[in-house]
């Protein structure tokens, strides 16, 4: 019977463990927006046999603060938006997509409005009226702001036709 060595599977366990342990102190070096570390000094002490031991002692605390970052400027108005820029393949997919029963919002003007708006301009509170068959005005809640969208239903008219935004501008 063949024996193999050992030493090769040791030094592999040693190695994952050695990156284990350097993966967990690695997460403590998080950036945090707000971190408290304690100061430390050192300083020698004797101890009864007469040699130096450094002893540690905490002083206050010292805080760090990372500043917020600057808000996003808000766009002027009449600044365009780009609509869903979707082929006839895409069209297609998910009109059939619908027609199967998935997005259903997809078939009312103002969802999709809504919808636009929370996945392109990260509104949450959005307020939608119908300008037009085809036009949506949606103001955001939280800060008033206003977008006109142009909307159209591509693969079919009517009731049961998906509705994507075409394009859309900036009001205030």
């Amino acid at each position: 019977m063949m024996t193999t060595p050992r030493a090769p599977r040791r030094r592999a366990s040693r190695s994952c463990a050695a990156l284990v342990v350097a993966a967990v102190a690695l997460t403590g070096c998080g950036d945090d927006d707000d971190t408290t570390t304690p100061a430390t000094s050192t300083s020698a002490g004797e101890t009864s046999s007469g040699s130096a031991q450094p002893s540690t002692t905490p002083n206050a605390p010292a805080t760090t603060r990372t500043p917020p970052p600057p808000p996003t400027p808000s766009p002027t108005a009449g600044t365009a938006i780009p609509g869903e820029a979707l082929s006839a393949a895409q069209v297609a997919e998910l009109q059939h997509a619908v027609d199967e029963g998935h997005q259903p919002w997809r078939l009312d003007i103002a969802a999709v409005a809504e919808a636009f708006t929370r996945g392109e301009l990260g509104w949450t509170d959005a307020q939608v009226a119908l300008a037009d068959p085809h036009t949506a005005e949606v103001t955001n809640g939280a800060d008033g702001r206003m977008v006109t969208l142009q909307l159209r239903q591509p693969a079919r008219e009517g009731a049961d036709g998906i509705w994507i935004v075409v394009s859309g501008v900036w009001l205030n």
